[in-house]
């Protein structure tokens, strides 16, 4: 069996289909490392090829996933396959092979692959295959459902028969255009019926007796004055389609029950809290709080608080002192109603306030008897005239605070860190050049951190080349390594920089990554945030009371939530680079590291086109002959002529002239154009002196062969 969501795949439809089936028989789930592996199956390798690489004292799952760059890899392989020789050529051999950036496949491919990934001793298992939530993946886009369509036709018909298929959802295939498209190739249909929350819940919980519907009907014509007032002005107001759910929804009204639902989403970002069986649950034991109250009596949203209280404690999404601040209300004059009044503000508090998700609900007096009125018939006009005296007690106790016309839950010292830290926040998020410096730093920090220090080996000789990080507008001056000249959409616009780019010459070695404007606002908010809190603890310093320590504690969490989103963002952003060579050449990749080191592969002979004169790895053996006295040292690198006609020895000879110092030779010919190895120097200038091409002198003296070293020179 095989099985899971396509939408938690990467690639094309018939990629992500076949990663199913490999995670199901135990292969990687990306395309390449799996068909090399049933490649190696299929060789009779596979055993070989993972004992050479755990006798080399490695993990073959991680080195399997960076095959192409892996030296253990390249030699397992090379022990396996025999005729190549060299493992330098393994992962040049594997990329051709087994392309990182396959993108798609075709049909015939896809079931040739699948059919032996999944076969057994040839033959073709009985095999069902399961695609979950598949409506939730096809959504409105017509050419996903024509891709799904044509792979589950494809395997229908190519596996002998001896493949099943199921498309599972919380739609029926009828219910979505997109989804029709499919109905003649899912030949047998199981109809459930819709698992819409409220559906389910007015179904199990709330079904109401046919003669008592007309009493509950006359109640709310009766009192839909009352009912309709609730949250006015917010996005949870009454609507129209209210009418329809007042006698299948009672006692719980529309207003409210789109109030808990989004208070669920807020706290439980899963989506684990939102789902049927917690609605249930909650609904249910409201109807039985409420089951011999008088026709009339109306679930209040408070109810909410009770049901999830230890919940939210026990994830994080409450303080166990607020908590406890609500308890103790109970225990004082009108103890309930304050109880209530803090729980509600706390509920309210969850709610969104970002620009576009507010939904306008804020906890001040009137919004607060909104939703905390219990009866319809008697109205909220007494609750309404008790509120303000109330809450205004409430702020003097320290219970709750009051930010501009809303009430929040705090204590005192808690309402002062959060007073300084929205004022620090206001402060910074009006400071533009703050922001945008945070911002360059931020982004530059996730690029060294998902790039390291690359370096890569350059031709035989294994010269180690550094790709150098140039995060800056300005043009990166020349330099001996290769240059990442790094860019982003918030310094520059986008067609600026490519154009740029594509301006540059093909001959220009150097690399370019753009990262793209996205997350703009979301990043400039996460920022100020953190920026704020991390002033605000500087400000307050290391409190000694309980409370004060709460309160930093809290102000610490928020830093680090704050940070960790962040890190999110920008690693989102880092996800959408793209990577140029210069004149324009847009270069795909898979990892971000992978991709920078196989196009610092691709420019090397643009920055040292001389490499090749100089590249190979018998260097050392040609400077150990030389000190010898050979003048023929040179055969080691397969060269017979006259040493001085050598292309490294004739471009030395020309720009020595007269005489140049050993630094100066070295640093002349370790640079472009010519990057040859400080070995090949070595030996190609004491071959010289050997054959009596040239001549030496340290300190006015002359050099001899046998008091030639690296270290004089150099």
């Amino acid at each position: 069996m095989a099985g899971g969501t396509l939408k938690a795949g990467t690639g094309s439809v018939r990629l992500r289909v076949m990663s199913l089936f490999f995670k199901s028989v135990r292969l990687p789930e990306g395309y390449p490392y799996a068909k090399f592996l049933i490649h190696l199956k299929r060789d009779g390798k596979f055993d070989a090829f993972k004992k050479a690489i755990e006798d080399q004292g490695k993990d073959f799952d991680k080195e399997l996933g960076r095959f192409y760059t892996s030296g253990a890899v390249a030699k397992a392989y090379v022990q396996c396959y025999p005729h190549l020789k060299d493992p330098s050529q393994v992962g040049t051999l594997l990329r051709a092979d087994y392309p990182p950036d396959e993108k798609e496949v075709s049909i015939k491919e896809m079931c040739d692959v699948i059919r032996e990934a999944i076969s057994s001793n040839g033959k073709m298992p009985c095999t069902l295959l399961v695609l979950d939530e598949i409506q939730q993946f096809i959504g409105h886009d017509a050419q996903t459902a024509l891709d799904v369509q044509e792979v589950t036709e494809a395997l229908s018909k190519e596996m002998d028969g001896r493949l099943m298929i199921v498309g599972t959802g919380q739609s029926a295939l009828n219910d979505m255009p997109n989804l029709q498209r499919l109905m003649g190739r899912f030949t047998i249909k199981i109809h459930l019926k819709d698992n819409d929350v409220e559906k389910v819940v007015r179904t199990v919980v709330l079904q109401k007796r046919e003669d008592k519907k007309p009493d509950i009907k006359r109640l709310i014509t009766k009192n839909e004055g009352e009912i309709t007032r609730q949250l006015k002005a917010t996005k949870l107001a009454s609507q129209t389609e209210d009418d329809l759910a007042y006698i299948p929804d009672f006692p719980l009204l529309s207003v409210r029950r789109r109030f808990w639902e989004r208070v669920l989403h807020s706290v439980d970002s899963t989506g684990t809290a939102a789902q049927m069986r917690t609605q249930l649950r909650v609904v249910h034991e409201a109807c039985r709080a409420y089951a011999d109250a008088e026709l009339g009596a109306v679930v209040p949203s408070d109810f909410l608080y009770d049901q999830v209280a230890n919940d939210l404690v026990s994830t994080g999404e409450m303080q166990k002192r607020f908590q406890e601040i609500i308890e103790q209300q109970k225990t004082k004059s009108d103890g309930i109603l304050r109880s209530r009044i803090c729980a509600l503000v706390f509920l309210i508090s969850k709610l969104p306030r970002e620009h576009g998700t507010d939904l306008g609900v804020r906890a001040e007096p009137e919004h607060l008897a909104d939703l905390l009125s219990e009866d319809v018939v008697t109205g909220s006009t007494q609750l309404r005239q008790q509120l303000p005296k109330l809450l205004g007690a409430m702020e003097q106790d320290g219970v709750l605070m009051k930010v501009d016309s809303e009430y929040r839950l705090q204590t005192t010292e808690g309402a002062a860190w959060e007073t300084e830290f929205r004022k620090r926040r206001a402060s910074v998020l009006n400071d533009s050049p703050l922001i945008a410096s945070r911002l360059s730093q931020l982004l530059a920090k996730a690029l060294q951190d998902a790039l390291g220090n690359p370096s890569i080996p350059h031709g035989d000789a294994k010269e180690r080349r550094k790709v150098v990080i140039h995060y800056s507008e300005g043009k990166p001056e020349q330099s001996d390594a290769i240059t990442l000249w790094v860019r982003d959409g918030f310094s520059a616009p986008e067609a600026s920089v490519l154009a740029d780019i594509r301006k540059l010459s093909t001959d220009d070695s150097t690399l370019h990554l753009f990262l793209p404007k996205s997350h703009a606002d979301e990043l400039k908010s996460a920022i100020a945030s953190a920026q704020a809190a991390e002033e605000t603890l500087h400000f307050k310093g290391n409190p000694t009371s309980t409370e004060g320590k709460e309160c930093r504690q809290s102000m610490v969490t928020k830093q680090s939530a704050e940070g960790l989103r962040i890190e999110e963002l920008t690693g989102q952003i880092l996800g959408g680079a793209r990577l140029f060579l210069s004149g324009g050449q847009e270069l795909s990749f898979i990892g971000l590291g992978v991709g920078v080191e196989s196009a610092a592969k691709q420019v090397l002979n643009r920055l040292y086109p001389k490499f090749h004169d100089g590249d190979s790895a018998n260097w050392p053996q040609v400077y150990k002959k030389a000190k010898e006295g050979s003048p023929s040292a040179l055969e080691q690198v397969g060269f017979t002529g006259d040493p001085q006609t050598h292309p490294v020895a004739a471009a030395i000879i020309a720009f020595m002239g007269s005489g140049k110092t050993g630094s100066e030779i070295r640093k002349k010919f370790n640079a472009p154009p010519y990057g040859w190895p400080q070995d090949a120097i070595d030996g190609v200038l004491t071959t010289l002196l050997a054959s009596n091409h040239l001549s030496a002198r340290i300190a006015g003296n002359p050099l001899t062969l046998a008091q030639v070293d690296q270290k004089k020179l150099g």
